[in-house]
């Protein structure tokens, strides 16, 4: 039992206590670490256990943090795939190192705010180093890159295509897709991330508007023998 106070007063913990719950952070990790191997990757989900576990918290009364951190560890150990086995070959995420876990606890612990430059400028600085690094290895001259990171790829594609629309018809951004001419296309490889029905959704173009290239055996577009069964659209493409 950690006497960590309740109320308004855990915001701000004695250090010992703090220490300890930082300490069984720790040791969760090292034990996840040197047990991982032996475990599946995945495996099937119990879903009635797994809500009847997070059912018991009814928030009507604090939980020992010690506790509850041994019991959220064990939910996660139980009912994820584990991007950090040795046999997980990813898909999209990454298995993190241990400097991206402690990059994660500085960022949750300072908490910057990147609404505005003013707010936050050592991290948007930082990101906007990073960036200029990827573009010049990319090829890119360093005061040409700008942008941000995103959540991951819808979030990204989400943006590009929000930024092709934009700088396509300026008008775009104060009326809509109402104010276009002509009917937007847009072309993606079949085997690229299809998020694309959902973004062209979003941004008001429909889903009509997205025309998936299938590819050859070295995954390069080709031309297909059949026509398409959608209608050609009118207007610009990107």
């Amino acid at each position: 039992m950690t006497d960590l106070p309740v109320g308004r007063a855990s915001f701000d913990p004695p250090p010992d206590a703090a220490e300890r719950l930082w300490q069984r952070v720790a040791d969760i990790f090292r034990t996840e670490r040197e047990q991982i191997a032996g475990r599946p990757v995945s495996g099937p989900v119990d879903l009635d256990g797994l809500q009847s576990a997070l059912g018991s918290y009814d928030f009507a009364r604090p939980a020992d943090p010690e506790d509850v951190i041994d019991e959220v560890a064990a939910l996660l150990r139980d009912n994820t795939v584990h991007t950090t086995h040795p046999r997980y070959f990813g898909l999209f995420n990454p298995s993190p190192t241990l400097m991206s876990v402690i990059g994660e606890a500085l960022a949750a612990g300072f908490n910057p705010q990147l609404a505005a430059w003013s707010h936050a400028p050592a991290a948007a600085e930082i990101e906007a180093h990073l960036l200029r690094f990827l573009g010049r290895r990319l090829g890119y001259p360093p005061e040409t890159v700008a942008g941000s990171f995103a959540s991951g790829g819808a979030e990204a594609n989400l943006t590009a295509v929000l930024l092709a629309l934009t700088k396509t018809w300026p008008e775009y951004g104060a009326a809509g897709v109402r104010a276009l001419a002509g009917r937007p296309v847009l072309y993606a490889s079949a085997e690229s991330h299809l998020a694309w029905l959902k973004i062209a959704h979003a941004t008001g173009i429909g889903r009509e508007a997205v025309r998936l290239v299938p590819t050859g055996p070295d995954l390069r577009g080709w031309r297909p023998r059949w026509r398409p069964t959608a209608p050609p659209a009118t207007g610009r493409s990107w």
